[in-house]
Protein backbone atom coordinates (compact mmCIF):
# COMPACT_ATOMS: atom_id res chain seq x y z
CA UNK A 1 0.00 0.00 0.00
CA UNK A 2 1.59 2.84 -1.32
CA UNK A 3 1.75 5.70 1.40
CA UNK A 4 1.39 9.36 1.44
CA UNK A 5 4.05 10.66 3.58
CA UNK A 6 2.76 14.35 3.72
CA UNK A 7 3.03 15.79 7.13
CA UNK A 8 0.45 17.34 8.90
CA UNK A 9 0.37 20.51 10.69
CA UNK A 10 -2.18 22.34 12.37
CA UNK A 11 -2.69 24.88 9.71
CA UNK A 12 -2.02 28.59 10.02
CA UNK A 13 -4.05 29.98 7.09
CA UNK A 14 -6.27 29.82 4.55
CA UNK A 15 -3.79 27.72 1.77
CA UNK A 16 -3.06 25.15 4.63
CA UNK A 17 -4.24 21.54 4.24
CA UNK A 18 -8.17 20.99 4.93
CA UNK A 19 -7.64 17.36 6.20
CA UNK A 20 -5.59 14.07 6.62
CA UNK A 21 -6.65 10.37 6.43
CA UNK A 22 -4.90 8.32 9.13
CA UNK A 23 -5.11 4.24 9.68
CA UNK A 24 -5.74 3.61 13.35
CA UNK A 25 -4.92 -0.34 14.63
CA UNK A 26 -6.44 -1.31 18.02
CA UNK A 27 -3.28 -2.12 20.62
CA UNK A 28 -2.84 -5.76 20.12
CA UNK A 29 -5.12 -6.77 17.63
CA UNK A 30 -2.39 -7.43 14.24
CA UNK A 31 -4.88 -9.46 12.51
CA UNK A 32 -7.57 -6.43 12.32
CA UNK A 33 -8.12 -4.05 9.85
CA UNK A 34 -6.71 -0.59 11.07
CA UNK A 35 -9.66 1.83 10.66
CA UNK A 36 -9.51 4.65 8.65
CA UNK A 37 -10.29 8.30 9.64
CA UNK A 38 -10.15 11.61 7.63
CA UNK A 39 -9.61 14.38 10.13
CA UNK A 40 -9.75 18.24 9.11
CA UNK A 41 -7.43 20.68 10.34
CA UNK A 42 -10.09 22.37 13.09
CA UNK A 43 -10.15 19.04 14.88
CA UNK A 44 -6.68 18.47 14.80
CA UNK A 45 -6.53 21.69 16.32
CA UNK A 46 -8.52 20.35 19.62
CA UNK A 47 -5.63 17.31 20.03
CA UNK A 48 -7.09 16.35 23.41
CA UNK A 49 -10.39 16.31 21.93
CA UNK A 50 -9.65 14.41 18.59
CA UNK A 51 -7.86 11.44 20.89
CA UNK A 52 -11.35 11.32 22.89
CA UNK A 53 -12.63 10.79 19.70
CA UNK A 54 -10.39 8.24 18.41
CA UNK A 55 -10.81 6.36 21.72
CA UNK A 56 -14.62 6.35 21.75
CA UNK A 57 -14.54 5.15 17.86
CA UNK A 58 -11.91 2.23 18.75
CA UNK A 59 -12.83 1.19 22.07
CA UNK A 60 -16.40 2.22 22.99
CA UNK A 61 -17.98 4.89 24.57
CA UNK A 62 -17.23 3.86 27.71
CA UNK A 63 -13.46 4.81 26.81
CA UNK A 64 -12.41 8.16 26.71
CA UNK A 65 -8.73 8.80 26.32
CA UNK A 66 -6.21 7.06 24.23
CA UNK A 67 -2.65 7.57 23.36
CA UNK A 68 -1.41 7.58 19.76
CA UNK A 69 1.62 5.30 18.48
CA UNK A 70 3.51 4.98 15.59
CA UNK A 71 3.29 1.30 14.42
CA UNK A 72 6.94 0.96 15.31
CA UNK A 73 6.24 2.05 19.40
CA UNK A 74 6.36 5.89 19.33
CA UNK A 75 4.12 8.29 21.11
CA UNK A 76 2.41 10.86 19.46
CA UNK A 77 2.67 14.07 21.29
CA UNK A 78 0.45 16.73 19.53
CA UNK A 79 -0.37 16.18 15.48
CA UNK A 80 2.27 18.10 14.26
CA UNK A 81 3.99 14.55 14.39
CA UNK A 82 0.73 12.85 11.96
CA UNK A 83 1.73 12.04 8.51
CA UNK A 84 -0.97 11.93 5.77
CA UNK A 85 -2.11 8.11 5.06
CA UNK A 86 0.25 6.77 7.74
CA UNK A 87 -0.71 4.17 10.38
CA UNK A 88 -0.89 4.34 14.21
CA UNK A 89 -1.94 2.74 17.40
CA UNK A 90 -4.61 3.58 19.62
CA UNK A 91 -3.60 2.17 23.26
CA UNK A 92 -6.03 2.69 26.16
CA UNK A 93 -4.71 4.03 28.96
CA UNK A 94 -3.19 3.47 30.86
CA UNK A 95 -1.89 0.15 29.05
CA UNK A 96 1.54 -0.10 27.52
CA UNK A 97 2.15 -0.49 23.55
CA UNK A 98 2.10 -3.63 22.36
CA UNK A 99 4.37 -4.85 19.26
CA UNK A 100 2.75 -7.21 17.59
CA UNK A 101 3.99 -6.26 14.21
CA UNK A 102 1.33 -3.99 12.88
CA UNK A 103 3.82 -3.67 9.64
CA UNK A 104 3.16 -6.96 8.78
CA UNK A 105 -0.84 -6.72 8.72
CA UNK A 106 0.10 -3.84 5.97
CA UNK A 107 2.63 -5.76 3.81
CA UNK A 108 -0.48 -8.51 3.59
CA UNK A 109 -2.91 -6.11 3.01
CA UNK A 110 -0.92 -4.29 0.29
CA UNK A 111 -0.32 -7.10 -1.60
CA UNK A 112 -3.91 -8.54 -1.44
CA UNK A 113 -4.59 -5.45 -2.73
CA UNK A 114 -2.27 -5.30 -5.30
CA UNK A 115 -3.25 -8.80 -6.54
CA UNK A 116 -7.04 -7.63 -6.78
CA UNK A 117 -5.68 -4.54 -8.91
CA UNK A 118 -4.17 -7.24 -11.06
CA UNK A 119 -7.08 -9.15 -11.79
CA UNK A 120 -9.07 -6.47 -12.69
CA UNK A 121 -7.20 -5.26 -15.31
CA UNK A 122 -6.88 -8.54 -16.17
CA UNK A 123 -10.47 -8.88 -16.74
CA UNK A 124 -10.81 -5.36 -17.95
CA UNK A 125 -8.81 -6.44 -20.42
CA UNK A 126 -10.51 -9.79 -21.48
CA UNK A 127 -13.81 -7.45 -22.31
CA UNK A 128 -12.25 -5.05 -24.33
CA UNK A 129 -15.15 -4.23 -27.20
CA UNK A 130 -13.90 -6.23 -29.65
CA UNK A 131 -12.48 -9.28 -28.29
CA UNK A 132 -13.70 -12.59 -28.40
CA UNK A 133 -14.68 -15.41 -26.07
CA UNK A 134 -13.94 -18.90 -26.67
CA UNK A 135 -16.55 -20.08 -28.01
CA UNK A 136 -18.57 -16.94 -28.51
CA UNK A 137 -20.38 -16.51 -31.66
CA UNK A 138 -19.08 -14.34 -34.53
Amino acid sequence: MAQNTTPAKVPTNAIDWDAIDIFVFTNGQQYSPPRKYHLRNEELSWWKATLNYLARSQYGSLHSMIDLYTIDGKRLDDPVQLQNGAAYVAVELPDAFIDTGYENYLIKASRSWEKRQSRKNSSCEINKPGMRWFGARA
